[in-house]
């Protein structure tokens, strides 16, 4: 049960060793537990009372500007009898270095002004994602979803603005540096029983919260690295939050019908 914590980011972290085959299913069934009008793929993983996979990834990227970041990620999934776990943590960077110039003329063609401009992202995410599943008896099984990520992605930016409207060209030096902080998290469980006509009853929760905040500030001077004057700020923060549940029951009508009766509340 999630939807930030998508199902891609946990077949990411599955060693190919405890992968016993794949399956692509086309339509739909009561059997599938899910309402496909597409493509299903099943992962079938090795049936061993116990087992356990350590994957670490390291990586750096050196940019143009000699600007060196580092990335990488660990995971240990497994199955210890009834119990199976998957557990990861990273961390991302995102590293952008843009220089643009610009030109403007006026009506007659002449010049109007210049415009050079440095523009530095910086972003480092930290993330953690689990999974937890638990056969508490033959009909019934219990999981729980978890996934947190932390990001502070601030920019900084260096404008030289040369004004040609006056008889001696102005020109305007501006510094903007904008801190921000990102974070959300998302946790989810479903627990579903099996009864012995075959009927299912599944039910299932998810709770998340994104929460952002930006604080923009501009700052200009007539001289390189001389006395600046501020004349922006800008602070904004937003929180999004989503609660939802939802229950159902699966008959089987017949050996190639079934019904689901579901309630969800958000």
């Amino acid at each position: 049960a999630g939807k930030a914590n998508e199902a891609r980011s946990q077949l990411d972290r599955i060693s190919a060793e405890q992968v016993a085959s794949i399956e692509i299913v086309r339509g739909t069934s009561s059997d599938l537990d899910v309402q496909n009008t597409g493509q299903l793929v099943n992962i079938i993983l090795l049936e061993n009372p116990s087992r356990s996979s350590i994957t670490t990834e390291l990586s750096a990227t050196h940019f143009f500007d000699g600007e060196l970041e580092p990335g990488g990620s660990i995971a240990w999934t497994g199955q210890s009898g009834r119990l199976s776990y998957l557990l990861s943590a990273g961390l991302q960077t995102g590293y952008r270095h843009s220089e643009n110039f610009e030109t403007s003329f006026n009506g007659d063609f002449s010049p109007n002004d210049t415009r050079d401009e440095d523009r530095y992202t910086d972003q480092e995410t930290y993330s953690f994602n689990s999974n937890l599943a638990y056969a508490i008896s033959d009909t019934d099984r219990v999981a729980f979803n978890l996934l947190y990520n932390d990001s502070d992605p601030p920019q900084r930016i260096f404008r030289t603005t040369t004004d040609f409207n006056t008889i001696t060209p102005l020109i305007t030096h501006v510094r903007e540096s904008t801190a921000a902080t990102a974070s959300n998290w998302e946790f989810g469980g479903d627990y579903e029983h099996g009864f012995a006509n075959g009927d299912r009853f599944k039910f299932l929760f998810i709770i998340n919260e994104k929460e952002s905040h930006r604080t923009r500030e501009r700052f200009s001077s007539s001289v390189l690295d001389g006395e600046e004057a501020k004349d922006l700020f800008l602070d904004t923060s937003n929180r999004y939050q989503e609660k939802i549940a939802r229950g159902s029951y699966t008959l089987g009508l017949s050996g190639n019908q079934g019904l689901e009766l579901g309630l969800e509340a958000a």
